[in-house]
């Protein structure tokens, strides 16, 4: 309909482009317009709250239902989605109080991570978050996170003892915690 109709005037001037991708076509802003859009958002004083509202959208599409399954189509959708749950994952770095959300997140990006191809990228963050936060915490961010580690470190020839009792102990947490 009608935003079919804006976005295709928007292509014809050359402000946005399709991107085929696995999950079907998407549009994009050119980097020029992404940048001048960012300008203006910040000069309007809005950058605080779209942030927030941009962190809180990527962060229940990922988290609400995390993709493990890496060839399933749902991994594939997300996965396009990857870069803006990076900057999500950047944003929520930078809360005082954001250790678990931080877990949760990186632990949720296994999927869309991989099918990405950004495994070691996600590894180094969910090594981060799993430093800054209590060893003894009992949550889903943390089990998620120890899970995604040990997958992570697995799939880049780091089959250690380590990684096998970091994959027993998120197992454990996930079962204690009904996940």
């Amino acid at each position: 309909g009608k935003m079919r109709a804006a976005l295709a005037a928007r292509e014809d001037k050359s402000l946005v482009v399709m991107q085929d991708r696995p999950a079907g076509g998407r549009y994009a802003m050119l980097e020029s317009v992404r940048e001048y859009a960012r300008e203006k958002l910040i000069d309007s004083g809005e950058m605080k709250r779209l942030r927030q509202r941009h962190v809180e959208y990527f962060f229940h599409i990922v988290v609400d239902a995390p993709q493990w399954n890496v060839g399933s189509s749902a991994a594939m959708r997300a996965a396009d989605d990857y870069e803006n749950m990076r900057a999500a994952l950047e944003w929520i770095e930078t809360e005082p109080d954001g250790s678990d959300r931080e877990l949760l997140l990186a632990g949720s990006m296994f999927g869309p991570a991989v099918a990405h191809g950004r495994i070691a990228e996600l590894r180094r963050s969910v090594t981060r978050a799993l430093a800054r936060s209590d060893p003894s915490a009992r949550t889903i961010g943390r089990a998620r996170a120890l899970l995604a580690a040990g997958l992570l470190a697995g799939m880049q020839g780091d089959g250690t003892g380590d990684t096998s009792r970091i994959v027993e102990e998120a197992v454990g947490l996930l079962r204690e915690l009904g996940e």
